[in-house]
């Protein structure tokens, strides 16, 4: 309402404010996973850190912490029984190349919980995961599809002399290590 030359007058406007659930994501910015990325999510940080008690205990000092840690994650996750099972109504191949879509993707915790969850999904959780013990991770976006990456702590020439550079990720100095989570 206002008031202009001693006239009284009013103006009025209808916005729609459009709410999502909780797991709603739009993939109109790649960087917008890492909101699902829960690592100190109090489950994720159970799970995570049960299993790097593992590596602490039993893990072999030769070996790359952070590589024995994404080994022993990944593989804890495949005997919890987590699979991927693709999302019939939010399939992630179609709904990355629309930018207004809508999709839903499921926190760490839930999939934890159901044991099951498409490439987003399980790229979330497994990521969260290695966050929860330290290890830094990335997202890998392609068309139709999203994987995750980890660091390694070694050099560009000590991953050469360890691994097939082709199987690795090097930026700079820095060595990643690719993984796809959809072989769960």
């Amino acid at each position: 309402s206002y008031s202009a030359s001693g006239r009284a007058g009013l103006d009025t406007e209808v916005l729609t404010l459009e709410t999502y659930d909780r797991n709603a994501l739009r993939w109109d910015d790649d960087e917008k996973i890492a909101a699902f990325v829960t690592a100190r999510d109090e489950e994720v940080q159970r799970f995570a850190r049960n299993i790097a008690s593992i590596v602490d205990d039993e893990g072999i000092p030769a070996i790359d912490r952070s590589l024995q840690l994404a080994m022993v994650l990944f593989a804890s996750m495949d005997e919890n029984r987590c699979v991927y099972v693709p999302d019939p109504s939010t399939p992630y191949a179609e709904l990355s190349q629309n930018a207004q879509a809508v999709d839903s993707v499921q926190f760490p915790r839930q999939t934890l919980l159901y044991r099951a969850g498409d490439c987003d999904d399980l790229s979330a959780t497994y990521t969260a995961l290695l966050e929860a013990v330290g290890v830094p991770t990335a997202f890998i976006t392609v068309p139709g599809h999203i994987y995750t990456a980890f660091h390694l702590d070694m050099t560009r020439d000590e991953a050469r002399s360890l691994a097939r550079t082709n199987d690795l990720i090097i930026r700079e100095d820095d060595v990643w290590i690719p993984v796809e989570t959809t072989l769960l």
